[in-house]
């Protein structure tokens, strides 16, 4: 029911050949008297949802707070799944200083060994060079 209900909020768009009372467009059957501002190409927010849910009539209050509950829940599961199930508000800053922290230790621990391996290296290139030198002072005596 309520998933049904969000639709139409969200499907919700301006049709200017069928304006409703007062410059708003009637969604739903007329038993209920559904009647819900358009908001054009603004995007619904939580608080216009929750506006709208206030001004249904042929609802109790007890359905009215169960809707409200469960679209709070939907909207957290949607910005959690948007945020790759991460809660933004949820993040410690010292969370973020270990992950900084480890990623500079690895960091390092990489320019360590390629410091390494290019100093073995360069060592290498020398004696190759020296060797020649050899050879070639050993050719001109």
């Amino acid at each position: 029911m309520w998933l049904t209900l969000l639709q139409s909020f969200a499907f919700a768009r301006a049709d200017d050949d069928a304006p409703g009372l007062n410059g708003e467009h009637i969604i739903g059957d007329g038993e209920t008297g559904f009647n819900f501002p358009s908001f054009g190409d603004k995007p619904i927010t939580t608080e216009d949802v929750m506006k709208m849910l206030d001004s249904v009539t042929g609802l109790s209050d007890d359905e009215k707070d169960k809707l409200r509950d469960d679209l709070l829940t939907y909207a957290k599961d949607l910005r959690q799944k948007a945020t790759g199930g991460i809660d933004p508000a949820q993040i410690n800053p010292m969370q973020t200083i270990m992950l900084f922290s480890l990623l500079g230790l690895i960091a390092l621990i990489f320019v360590f060994f390629v410091y390494k391996l290019f100093k073995i290296l360069s060592e290498r290139e020398q004696k190759k060079e020296e060797k020649k030198r050899s050879k070639q002072s050993k050719k001109k005596k």
